[in-house]
């Protein structure tokens, strides 16, 4: 348990450390237009490592490699809250991977591995930052004109919802937000560095204040809208009734002034008619009403009273209706806008990422070889082998060619490091060798049929307990985007029954790119590889001749 604590905490402390001028990440969850989006982004900036020649999967790629002898295919899908799952499958062949394309079995190393990486941090953008800065000041312009139509309309109901004094406070205190960054937000991130870890945690802490100030106005425009559509769904538009033209007659036979009143009536112009025929008798006292006004008045007068009792209600949902449909309207008017914004990003291809995620996943490994054992008969000596392996791995992962708020691009560098426990065998502990056997087809001609095959000679072990120690990283030479990397891969095997033993990668890849594009077509690593390092198995080989010389190639794509 005290292992587990401290690797955590050490965890902990490099992502504090690595990722402290990361902007705080927004749990909030994709729709699938987003989703979609926002993949295509990762999988085009994650193809500049998607190599499979890493311990853990990052990126949608397919690989060959000449040192393992194997196919391997990954894909990642993205999650609604931003985490990530990835499926990684690999098979080889016994007999080398020319077989693969010689109606060769894939028998040996099949694996199916999953990982699910849970995003620590997260910020994806363009070199050009004057271009996407633009996009989102004209993003924020939309978002704001509509969300002051939607608080406007609100104050006009019938039973006002005035929310323009709260959202004006917030509104003032973001600007003023705005105001005290700029010239922070224009610095060079070696001037941003200069100002100190205090000062920077302190503008840290009010971008958070700005963060919530705009999660707080986004709820309560919801809440809002959610108001409008309320009162909406309990109100029913009250047409004038038809019989009102009966009335229209009574009204026109009086000696006051005629009545315009159609069964379409302009509502105030109507409302103004109506107030100025009833205003004398309004004026009247309970008694003089009843001893001056005839009964036909009477009538005549009571039924103006309904009239506009009609009107003044017909306006009140009228109004209440309207505003609803503008609301509506202007939420389908804002949609379109953002929708045709979006289209415009489409052409802005981001070049730029910082990312971190913890990675746990588990992977089966089904081993299938051929062992020559000398010690048996000559028709047993090849003996096939066939083992499933399980692993549980844990990893931290980063990914970032930028720091601080300013986009000016660095190399690209990718981190990966963390433990496998795996219960396995010491197949990798074996000495390959080449099983010739030749038969004499023909005595006059001497004529030999020769037949080659691979097989494992040694010690074979099953269930054997591992851990595996290990550390991915690749260093760009240079910002550009064909940029060559470097790529470091010390491991470190702790295996039951046996000593451990060290391993170190030391490769260069290669990245080809499409002409005006930054996504990668063709990863093309060569490396070298060091066998145990320190010799701890006490092989008579030298340290040279524990080494293996491949070549890895990895073809990324969308998914």
């Amino acid at each position: 348990m005290k292992n587990i604590f401290t690797i955590c905490s050490l965890l902990f402390w490099f992502n504090q450390f690595y990722g402290q001028d990361q902007m705080p990440n927004a749990r909030t969850k994709l729709n699938t237009e987003e989703l979609t989006k926002e993949k295509e982004n990762l999988s085009t900036l994650l193809s500049f490592v998607s190599t499979g020649n890493s311990f853990t999967n990052i990126g949608n790629y397919a690989a060959i490699s000449t040192a393992s002898e194997t196919l391997e295919a990954s894909i990642f899908f993205l999650l609604p809250n931003e985490s990530m799952f990835a499926v990684n499958v690999k098979a080889g062949s016994p007999n080398g991977i020319a077989e693969i394309f010689d109606e060769g079995e894939l028998n040996s190393n099949v694996s199916l591995g999953l990982e699910y990486q849970f995003l620590l941090g997260k910020n994806i953008s363009v070199t050009d930052a004057s271009i996407q800065d633009k996009l989102n000041n004209e993003r924020d312009a939309i978002n704001k004109a509509y969300d002051d139509k939607i608080i406007a309309l609100a104050s006009r109901l019938s039973n006002p919802i005035d929310k323009k004094k709260e959202f004006g406070e917030i509104d003032a205190k973001i600007d003023a937000i705005d105001a005290y960054l700029a010239p922070y937000n224009a610095m060079r991130v070696a001037a941003l560095n200069a100002l100190g870890s205090n000062q920077l945690n302190l503008l840290q802490q009010i971008r958070n204040i700005k963060s919530k100030l705009e999660k707080d106005k986004l709820d309560n425009l919801e809440q809002l809208q959610y108001k409008l559509r309320e009162l909406y769904n309990k109100e029913q538009n009250i047409l004038l009734k038809t019989s009102n033209k009966s009335i229209v007659n009574l009204l026109a036979e009086t000696e006051t002034p005629k009545l315009d009143i159609t069964l379409y009536p302009d509502l105030d112009k109507n409302l103004a008619k109506i107030n100025r025929y009833l205003a004398p008798f309004d004026a009247m006292t309970v008694a003089e009403y009843q001893s001056k006004v005839s009964a036909k008045q009477k009538a005549l007068v009571a039924e103006a009273h309904r009239i506009r009792n009609d009107i003044k209600e017909t306006k009140k949902n009228n109004l209440d209706s309207l505003l609803d449909s503008l609301n509506i309207l202007y939420k389908e008017e804002k949609a379109t806008k953002l929708k045709a914004l979006a289209e415009k990003e489409k052409f802005i291809k981001p070049d730029l990422i910082k990312m971190q995620y913890l990675s746990i996943g588990g992977k089966i490994t089904n081993k299938g070889f051929t062992q020559f054992i000398d010690t048996l008969d000559l028709e047993n000596q090849l003996t096939k082998q066939n083992y499933n392996s399980l692993g549980l791995n844990l990893s931290y992962n980063s990914i970032r060619n930028f720091d601080g708020e300013i986009r000016v691009p660095k190399t690209l560098q990718f981190l990966s490091f963390g433990v496998e426990a795996s219960l396995t065998d010491n197949q990798s502990s074996l000495n390959q060798i080449e099983i010739v056997d030749s038969k004499l087809i023909d005595e006059e001609s001497n004529r030999t049929q020769v037949s080659k095959q691979n097989a494992f000679v040694g010690n074979y072990e099953q269930d054997l307990a591992s851990i595996t120690a290990f550390l991915d990283y690749y260093n760009f030479l240079s910002p550009t985007q064909n940029s060559v990397a470097l790529h470091i891969n010390p491991k470190m095997l702790f295996r039951e029954n046996e000593k451990p033993t060290a391993s170190l990668l030391v490769g260069v890849l290669l990245p080809f790119r499409k002409k005006d594009s930054q996504k990668v077509i063709t990863n093309l690593e060569v490396f070298y590889r060091l066998n145990d390092f320190f010799n701890t198995s006490d092989t008579d080989n030298s340290l040279l001749n524990r080494n293996v010389i491949g070549i890895q190639t990895s073809f990324p794509f969308n998914f």
